[in-house]
């Protein structure tokens, strides 16, 4: 699951929003775990961001919105 925190945050920190992130991080899980079916990894994906950003929230987010990248959508 380290690999796919990394991913999401490498990306956040590039200025990608959320959905990017998470597509980063699902690809780096789906890699080592390619039985897992899609919709299993993008849960699990999804409930490692959350906790990974509640428990490290400190080394999660820095570096993230720190004018590293200015996207409009």
């Amino acid at each position: 699951m380290r690999a796919g925190a990394v991913a999401y945050r490498r990306q956040r920190q590039a200025g990608e929003r959320d959905l990017p992130a998470r597509i980063a991080a699902e690809a780096a899980y789906r890699e080592l775990h390619p039985d897992v079916p899609e919709r299993q990894a993008s849960e699990t994906v999804a409930n490692m961001i959350a906790s990974v950003a509640r428990e490290h929230t400190e080394w999660f987010w820095r570096g993230v919105g720190e004018g590293r990248r200015s996207r409009s959508r």
